[in-house]
């Protein structure tokens, strides 16, 4: 069972996260910064429809099913982990699938077990955001290993225009000081995907509405709640994620009977997201080749190759055989955890790292949608 909304959802996010990712050409565009500041709104999108896809997969699967699957993305996901850190075990941390995991998890448990009423789900997800922020306040040196908090040693991005020199400016480099997904406060995000799924969709627009106009009015009036703060996210960034959620939710739930075409585009994007995130990646090199140093072209060219490329391998080339048994899950798991290691002999090794890894990603990305079976 589907619902066209979340797939929707999920195909804008891949638009999102592809404006995120390209490299900034034109470093002193105020609309490039918007529009780069926008794109990283993806993770928003991602997380809440995740944890509202929770809600179809207890209807069909058990609770075990669920945690077994959610253990493999776990572990299968640090394939994405070493494409844009192959020098992992320097840096661990959490990324984009392992919250994914997490958060499903999270929901999966609560739902299962407690069943509570939709507005103890917003309460939750504020109070999850809450917690950061007094930690910030009581505990300001504790970051639990990088993996509960944003790391203390994290540099902050900066706002407007200057937002797109930050690659230019911090001489250490990314991968130094990228703080991943922390716990606090990206779960948040799970609890209230489950809210805005299941409440009317005209709660959705008061709380979009509402939220918004705050926000709106505090910086109209000067209030400063570093807006644009996204990893050490701060009251501001809350705010502008929180009426993102809720005005996406609302739109595409009216929007999605008009498009219900498995083919559309956005559809198929949505539907495909995990692979996306992984096939996107690999063009964005072939895409920059192509866009003539024009900031929008590299955007629509690494689209358009994307999409191109997951139609290819989506409907020409056939699952993977040994990945509909548990042992191949298993195999290629050890060989994600282990391909690292490499760059830990010879830092010469790190682009092998970076291009087995980015296929290992693809072969999961592909045929993730036969583990449930595996597990049932």
């Amino acid at each position: 069972m589907r619902d066209n909304s979340l797939d929707l959802l999920k195909g804008l996010a891949c638009l999102m996260m592809a404006i995120a990712h390209a490299p900034i050409i034109f470093k002193d565009s105020s609309v490039v910064a918007q529009l780069y500041f926008i794109g990283h709104l993806a993770p928003v999108i991602f997380f809440a429809v995740s944890g509202a896809t929770v809600l179809f997969q207890l209807q069909g699967r058990s609770l075990k099913t669920i945690l077994a699957t959610y253990v493999i993305l776990f572990f299968a996901g640090y394939s994405f982990n070493g494409i844009i850190n192959p020098d992992i075990y320097h840096n661990l941390r959490i990324e984009i699938i392992q919250i994914i995991a997490i958060g499903c998890v999270l929901i999966a448990i609560i739902e299962s077990r407690l069943a509570p009423a939709n507005w103890l789900y917003l309460v939750l997800g504020a109070g999850i955001f809450g917690l950061k922020i007094l930690l910030d306040l009581w505990a300001p040196e504790f970051d639990g290993a990088k993996h509960i908090m944003p790391r203390v040693d994290y540099t902050h991005w900066t706002p407007t225009v200057d937002y797109v020199h930050w690659f230019d400016t911090n001489t250490k480099g990314p991968a130094e000081i990228l703080t991943g997904f922390p716990l606090l406060p990206w779960l948040f995000l799970f609890p209230l995907g489950v809210a805005a799924y299941r409440q009317s969709n005209r709660m959705n627009a008061m709380l979009a509405v509402s939220i918004g106009s705050a926000s709106l009015l505090m910086y109209c009036y000067g209030v400063d709640l570093n807006w644009h703060e996204k990893w050490d996210m701060s009251t501001g960034y809350f705010l502008i994620s929180c009426t993102c959620l809720f005005f996406t939710f609302f739109v595409f739930r009216v929007l999605s009977p008009w498009i219900t075409n498995p083919n559309n585009p956005i559809v198929f994007l949505g539907r495909n997201s995990l692979l996306f995130l992984y096939v996107q990646f690999s063009m964005l090199f072939f895409a920059g080749l192509l866009s003539f140093k024009n900031q929008y072209l590299w955007w629509l060219n690494s689209i358009l190759l994307t999409y191109l490329v997951m139609w290819f391998w989506t409907y020409k080339i056939r699952d993977a055989k040994f990945l509909q048994t548990r042992r191949g899950w298993y195999g290629l798991i050890a060989v994600i955890l282990l391909l690292p290691l490499l760059g830990l002999v010879n830092q010469l090794f790190l682009f092998t790292v970076f291009s087995s890894e980015l296929f290992c990603g693809i072969l999961f990305a592909r045929n993730y949608k036969a583990i449930p079976r595996l597990f049932a």
